[in-house]
């Protein structure tokens, strides 16, 4: 009896271990960060405006491929100096970032900074992303 005790404790303690380790690893599958996005930002160029207080860029970004525009740009803005107006430029599209206490509409841009959207009447709010509005230009 004392023999047979030893081996289902021994056995016990392997399916155990192994149920663990089986949770472990499947638990760590879904919490595993998620892959950094592939892009390049090729031009960073301040933009002049009609206040010196407001802080204006126009991006360039060159995408990996198969990386998707908002996604790279929300990962852009965590990384980026806080500015109050961003157009951001790829192949994929032209996005638009505002800094909501700033400017809570496109509409309400100074004159400046409205002049550069003139190409692109349609804008299409496309989400948000911490301090920022963003909005989808499309022609």
């Amino acid at each position: 009896m004392n023999k047979r005790l030893v081996y289902l404790i021994g056995v016990g303690i392997v399916v155990i271990a192994a149920i663990a380790g089986g949770l472990w690893w499947w638990q760590a599958g879904f919490n595993a960060p998620e892959p950094v996005p592939r892009y390049r930002p090729a031009v960073q160029t301040p933009l002049t405006t009609d206040d010196p207080n407001i802080k204006a860029f126009l991006i360039v970004l060159q995408l990996g491929s198969g990386e998707d525009l908002l996604r790279v740009v929300r990962h852009y803005l965590q990384s980026a100096p806080q500015a109050d107006f961003y157009q951001m430029i790829a192949p994929e599209g032209v996005i638009l970032a505002l800094r909501a206490a700033t400017f809570s509409d496109p509409a309400k841009l100074p004159q400046r900074l409205r002049q550069r959207l003139d190409a692109w009447p349609t804008i299409t709010r496309a989400g948000r992303h911490g301090p920022y509005t963003l909005y989808r230009l499309e022609r």
